[in-house]
């Protein structure tokens, strides 16, 4: 990633700036470092820019700022080439920004050793992160109701719920991924007198939820027409709260089997959660609760609300094979392919970060198409040709390549997708002891 650059920029941009704001406490790095962006445009070397526009909203006042021409003219008084690789200064007018210019040996190098080097998803050193506070985190991922069926909402959710618990991971939080199962209501009463009048086992086992869904709907459309069985089910809807055995044991029949389909579908999808409740669990304490309210005027009972509070409550009161060697010498990564991957790869911290403060999937998602884009130009010019003549050219391919997999993988996660392992095997090259002893040099 591009951030030994941005804390770089950062460290020659302050001293300027201290020049002529008298606000030293605003001008730390770990804020101004998070300013700079990768030049997504083409050219022969890569690029970083800072938008002046942003250095000077950190100001109190809009005039603290040097003109910007003069401004260029001390950071390049500084000294041009540095020893971080910056070979050129200059100010774009359109967006108003200070380009800094990279040498593409020096970029290639310090961004492939970055992501090799760092088995995290995001390294420690990332400015970006830097002033996100850890945080205790709870993830409620909304699943269907006991007799309900998996729709495509539901799925949405868990996907989305699976990507914000990643990526809070990654910026450094405490997750906790729970979900909450609806199970004690009036409608379990209409699904369990339900399942007693039109109820199938065998349907039940072949197909729990579809035929849950079909009885529940059955129960609703007789408990509005049919008194004797509204008298049923506000019985049984009684029988539950005493705690009946009986009826209680009946239930959990239901709702372990729904539960089991459930599971096998999260399963399939690589979903996990670290708790899973249900609103049964609460069926003693909600009584409480229940009655504090009303007799504070503080509520109007409407519907079945009381577990989720009571759950939320319950939160807040708790304690809250082969080893790429990074001096492998990347330049003979000429090809503008090759510079473009590695161009897109260094933008990958400042996605996620994105990402992150919008809580949107699709901005990664995005990049990993981009990647693949930029993955298929670079496969199709930069050839692993096992020639001895060609070692160090081959090594510093593979070098990329093994970067670009890491990149792939870290992005996958974050979405919640497990990528596809093999079995590595090294090549013939890499197994031959001549070759094997120049590799590992």
């Amino acid at each position: 990633m591009a951030s030994f650059f941005r804390w770089r920029i950062a460290d020659k941009i302050i001293p300027v700036l201290k020049k002529t704001s008298t606000y030293d406490e605003l001008l730390r790095p770990s804020v101004v470092s998070t300013f700079v962006r990768v030049n997504r445009s083409s050219g022969k070397q890569p690029q970083l820019f800072i938008p002046l526009e942003k250095l000077t909203d950190i100001l109190p006042q809009k005039d603290n700022l040097m003109n910007p021409k003069e401004f260029v003219r001390l950071l390049r008084n500084q000294g041009l080439p540095t020893a971080e690789g910056f070979i050129d200064i200059t100010l774009n007018e359109s967006p108003l920004s200070v380009v800094f210019t990279v040498d593409k040996h020096v970029f290639s190098k310090i961004i492939l050793m970055d992501i090799c080097s760092n088995d995290e998803i995001m390294a420690k050193s990332s400015c970006l992160f830097q002033k996100v506070s850890p945080k205790k985190v709870i993830v409620d991922c909304c699943l269907p109701k006991v007799g309900e069926t998996f729709k495509m909402a539901h799925f949405r959710s868990a996907i989305h719920a699976n990507f914000i618990a990643n990526i809070n991971k990654t910026a450094g939080h405490n997750v906790t991924k729970v979900t909450h199962i609806q199970d004690w209501s009036l409608e379990s009463a209409f699904l369990l007198t339900g399942f007693h009048h039109f109820g199938s086992k065998e349907e039940l086992l072949q197909e729990p939820s579809q035929h849950l869904s079909e009885v529940s709907k059955a129960a609703i459309s007789e408990y509005r027409n049919n008194q004797d069985f509204k008298n049923e089910v506000n019985h049984y809807f009684k029988k539950m709260k005493e705690g009946d055995i009986d009826i209680i044991s009946k239930w959990n029949y239901l709702k372990n089997i729904c539960q089991k389909q459930l599971d096998s579908i999260y399963e399939k999808i690589g979903l996990t959660f670290d708790d899973v409740l249900f609103d049964s669990s609460y069926s003693s304490e909600i009584e409480e609760i229940e009655k504090d309210l009303l007799r504070k005027k503080l509520i109007v009972i409407q519907d079945f609300l009381f577990y989720d509070v009571f759950q939320v409550m319950e939160r807040l009161q708790e304690d809250s094979d082969y080893i790429f060697k990074v001096e492998i010498d990347t330049s003979p990564l000429l090809e503008p392919a090759s510079q473009n991957l590695i161009k897109h790869l260094s933008r990958f911290d400042e996605m996620v970060y994105k990402s992150y403060v919008t809580l949107e999937p699709c901005i990664i998602l995005q990049y990993l198409f981009s990647l693949w884009y930029f993955i298929d130009k670079a496969s199709n010019v930069m050839k692993i040709d096992i020639k001895e003549k060609r070692l160090i050219v081959l090594k510093a391919r593979l070098m990329l390549y093994e970067a670009t997999l890491k990149t792939l993988r870290r992005g996958l996660y974050l979405l919640g997708i497990t990528p596809y392992e093999t079995n590595y095997s090294p090549p013939d090259f890499v197994k031959n002891d001549v070759y094997k002893n120049n590799f590992n040099k």
